[in-house]
């Protein structure tokens, strides 16, 4: 069962609420990537302030305004990236249940709040392994790219000690156009730009999928050779519960309700909903 898994690296989790779940994603079987510029973090819903450098003294960076050029240059990569994000348990974890409530993904209060409909809604457990593969299979013409966000605090100030992802060289710039000068700034400063975000958000323990297409059409990946298990929200609504239970009966899809206890989730083991043995107790 999942509630005792000892591996913190085999599931990852997606909070959502209950009607996308129940309209789209169950019965598609698939995740939508979201646009980068889509997401609740200021750093990647607005234009990046890049600066410009060059190596002589003599160039001439009157001939590329620097405003024009950074918001296009801004504009351009965010445009090119779209993400699907995940939380993930923090070890290490025991494999017993009551001991590794702090550690795991599906129990972070704050992400019910803000991405799980305030706790109405689910959060998808998939395993991490099967999907990323499906990923890389998916995507594999294009650039994509699978890891951790790293948590940082730098400020306004350029940061030179992890090179100039917010400088643009225009050197190369001028050497390559416009074109190949983006995508070889992607592929330098990827790291610094879409998995480096402030330590306020760390608690997320956020995992991305992140790609890099020309497409202006929606992307999907399919969950399922990956999705393991449901957890519903604290507050979910029977209706909704008995709708996703008909939607993946006989997936083998775990089932998980969750209930407080004065300062902590729990397992809602006491619910006929979630226990297959209290909803048949009695019957003959």
């Amino acid at each position: 069962m999942i509630e005792y898994e000892k591996d913190p690296n085999r599931y990852i989790y997606h909070y959502t609420s209950a009607s996308t779940a129940i309209d789209f994603i169950l019965p598609n079987q698939t995740l939508r990537l979201s646009p980068y510029t889509s997401t609740n973090d200021p750093k990647e819903t607005k234009d990046w302030h890049f600066d410009q450098g060059a190596k002589g003294d003599d160039f001439d960076f009157g001939k590329y305004p620097l405003f024009e050029l950074a918001s296009k240059l801004s504009k351009a990569i965010k445009q090119k990236a779209k993400v699907l994000c995940f939380c993930q348990d923090r070890g290490p974890l025991r494999g017993v249940n009551i001991h590794d409530i702090p550690y795991r993904g599906y129990f972070k209060p704050r992400m019910w709040a803000q991405y799980g409909d305030s706790h109405r809604g689910v959060c998808l457990i998939l395993e991490k392994k099967n999907l990323q593969k499906e990923f890389e299979s998916t995507f594999k013409s294009s650039l994509s790219i699978v890891g951790p966000v790293n948590y940082k605090d730098t400020g306004i100030l350029l940061d030179r000690t992890t090179g100039n992802a917010f400088t643009i060289n225009m050197d190369e710039y001028v050497r390559v156009g416009f074109d190949e000068y983006m995508w070889a700034h992607i592929r330098t400063y990827y790291q610094e730009l879409f998995f480096q975000k402030m330590t306020d958000w760390s608690q997320e323990l956020e995992l991305r999928f992140l790609l890099f297409s020309d497409s202006s059409e929606f992307e999907y990946l399919s969950i399922k050779s990956s999705l393991v298990g449901i957890v519903f929200g604290t507050d979910a609504k029977e209706e909704d519960v008995k709708a996703i239970q008909k939607i993946t009966r006989g997936t083998g899809i775990q089932h998980i309700g969750i209930i407080w206890k004065n300062n902590s989730p729990w397992y809602d083991y006491g619910n006929p909903l979630f226990n297959p043995a209290l909803r048949n107790w009695g019957k003959a």
